[in-house]
């Protein structure tokens, strides 16, 4: 007959120790999915006022608030970009690629063997 064997208290206490973790980690998911207060979202369409219902406001011409720009050429004169070198032919010459009809079925070389296991 075969004897029961019997745990050490160490063994029980690790495997204790375990089903608590275990525990703890399902009660987190779970309060994290279903217990947590919902996190404010984002208002809907319908909920945003519009800028036109505040009485206080006054329209606004098109590029009002947009301030001049004043785009100087002194930034092309700094040394980092005075400094680069044009590596190869400019312009550059492309040969002609593909095929002219790119859904013609493509033909093996005579000269070329077929694939093993291909008949």
């Amino acid at each position: 007959m075969l004897a029961r064997k019997s745990l050490s208290q160490n063994r029980i206490a690790i495997f204790m120790a375990v089903i608590a973790i275990v525990w703890v980690v399902i009660g987190v998911i779970v309060y994290r999915n279903y217990f947590a207060k919902a996190k404010p979202t984002a208002p809907k369409f319908s909920e945003v006022p519009k800028v036109t219902e505040n009485k206080d406001s006054k329209p606004v011409k098109s590029g009002a608030l947009a301030k001049p720009v004043n785009i100087t050429p002194s930034f092309l004169q700094d040394p980092k970009l005075t400094g680069l070198q044009v590596y190869g032919e400019v312009p550059l010459q492309v040969g002609e690629t593909g095929r002219s009809n790119p859904f013609e079925p493509v033909e093996a070389a005579p000269s070329s063997p077929a694939p093993p296991g291909r008949r």
